[in-house]
């Protein structure tokens, strides 16, 4: 009852920001860039950081000089902004900047990285600093300040939930996804019946349906790959920090991976090296012959390994249902 109480406010309170945008009360400002804006509707967990990777990869190799603004969740920065990256070294900490910000960083090269609380600033800076001509704003659909020339919404294909924060993981509700130009349905594979938040939402626009496919297992210490079809019939202890940890459990469970056991932390957690070696001892005396986690966590934890391990990270990538031609024409032709 509580928290439906509090959703009603805060429905209320989305609706008076909401307003203040559409009768120009709060104006909207434009930089000297095409920009991309990446988010949802949910509290995480629809896959943002592989698809802002894959756009990335795919603008840069159009010539295009990308840029990527993120807001930075769970880091400890100061100030306005903070340099991530500047497309050869990385400057800070998944403590000081968050996560996302870091492993999107190490996946990608020649692209600066920034993250601001004030993403006007955070695209002025790049302008300025690095000359680019085209920025992905990660998680930037609530961010009306700034103005997007392409606005792209991920939906899970398998959420059901459309409650109100605190009452659910709903953001906005679903009809707010009629400011987005493109819908990426997420876990497509996952769901074969009709999506509720779409018919809910009253969205008109293209969709295009999406999955994520595990490409390779990257050790933590030893920085090597390997196949993740070595995970068949393996003993497993998996742990993670995401907003979707069922969607990570069902991955290892469909590549073959007997998972004797899964420890889950809340998204964005701060590991400790204590948190590690509790890890550690768990798999020890399960005798699993693999640690897995994401590369979501990986970057967190990989300063705190003191002693050799068997720590993998899934390295995964988003594939498309949709012909490579309509994709290109609906994400990558700004």
């Amino acid at each position: 009852m509580i928290r439906s109480i509090l959703a009603g406010i805060y429905f209320l309170i989305w609706r008076l920001w909401i307003f203040l945008y559409e009768h120009k009360i709060i104006l909207t400002k434009k930089v000297d860039s095409f920009v991309v804006s990446i988010g949802n509707l949910t509290v995480g967990g629809t896959g943002k950081t592989p698809f802002t990777i894959f756009l990335a990869q795919q603008y840069q190799s159009r010539g295009k000089r990308v840029g990527i603004v993120s807001r930075g969740y769970g880091g400890s920065y100061k100030g306005h902004f903070t340099l991530v990256s500047d497309g050869k070294t990385i400057f800070e900490s998944p403590e000081v900047v968050g996560d996302e910000p870091v492993l999107i960083a190490k996946r990608l090269g020649g692209i600066p990285i920034i993250v601001s609380r004030d993403r006007v600033m955070g695209c002025q800076q790049l302008i300025d600093r690095f000359q680019v001509n085209l920025i992905l704003l990660d998680d930037g659909f609530q961010h009306l300040r700034i103005h997007r020339d392409l606005n792209l919404l991920l939906v899970d294909a398998t959420q059901t939930n459309d409650a109100l924060l605190p009452a659910g993981p709903m953001r906005e509700p679903a009809y707010a996804a009629c400011r987005a130009n493109v819908m990426i349905l997420t876990r497509s594979n996952r769901s074969t019946e009709t999506v509720p938040m779409i018919e809910a939402s009253g969205f008109t626009g293209p969709i295009l349906k999406s999955f994520f496919t595990p490409v390779e297992l990257v050790h933590l210490q030893k920085g090597v790959s390997q196949s993740v079809s070595s995970l068949k019939g393996a003993k497993v202890l998996a742990f993670c920090g995401i907003g979707n940890p069922d969607a990570f459990t069902k991955m290892l469970n469909e590549l073959g991976a007997t998972v004797l056991e899964t420890v889950l932390y809340r998204d964005h957690f701060h590991y400790t090296h204590s948190d590690i070696q509790e890890i550690a001892e768990q798999a020890k005396n399960l005798g699993t012959a693999f640690i897995v986690t994401t590369e979501k966590d990986a970057v967190k934890i990989a300063g705190l390994i003191t002693e050799p391990m068997n720590i993998w990270a899934v390295r995964i990538q988003i594939n498309f249902f949709d012909s490579p031609k309509v994709v290109a024409s609906l994400l990558l032709n700004p």
